[in-house]
Formats: C-alpha cells, structure tokens, sequence
C-alpha cells in the first residue's frame, strides 16, 4: 500500500496493524527501481502468515476480510494504492483454483489479486 499523506509508521500506531517494509516520506529508498533516492511516497506492506502447510482459499479470504475490514480506515490515513499479491512457490507443476467465496470477496471489495509463480529447485 501507498500514497502520496502515508505514513506508516502513524497508521501502525493508530491501526494497531503490523506492517513491514515501512518507508516514511522523504526516507531514503534502499532497494528497487526508486534505490538511492527520496522516498516522494509512503508505503508498507501488510502480510498474512506465510506458512507452507497453509496455502488453502480461507487464509486468504481472512487476510482479504483483515484489509478490507480496514480500507476505509487505511485510506483516511493517505492511503491511495493497494496491491494484493499472491505468491506461489511450486516444485514440479503449478496449479490453481480459486473457490466461489474468494472470487465473491474479491468483487465486493474492488480489490484486484496479482498471482506470481516462482519455481524453486527440488
């Protein structure tokens, strides 16, 4: 999540949410496309537990429900921007499938789900 009145820091206090990567406005970027140079944007990263034996639609519909439950407050903080991806780590072959709930979910809130798959070595 991004924008151009973010600060995360503030919205971590005030939210009690636990966001990561936090870059305040004016800090100093350290990796990425912007390295080197003046945060114009604060942004952070909210994410849901990453367990490898919970990769099921229900812990991504919590994590959905979290965030929306918190849109309107997010955006009242300067939030402008969210990107929700989803990354899935495979061995041999990469399947997926999306249950009618989470596609429901994913309507009702206008939120858009970027997928990225990553092969990693057996």
């Amino acid at each position: 999540m991004s924008g151009n009145d973010f600060s995360p820091k503030k919205t971590e206090k005030l939210t009690g949410l636990k966001l990561e990567e936090k870059i305040e406005i004016g800090d100093l970027v350290l990796k990425g496309k912007l390295k080197n140079t003046l945060a114009v944007t604060g942004s952070a990263t909210l994410s849901a537990d990453s367990k490898q034996d919970n990769c099921s639609d229900y812990s991504l519909i919590e994590f959905i429900k979290l965030l929306s439950k918190n849109i309107d407050t997010l955006k009242s903080y300067g939030v402008q921007n969210f990107d929700l991806v989803l990354g899935i780590f495979y061995e041999d072959q990469c399947n997926l499938s999306f249950s009618p709930c989470l596609i429901n979910l994913l309507n009702q809130t206008g939120l858009v789900l970027n997928v990225s798959c990553y092969q990693v070595g057996k």
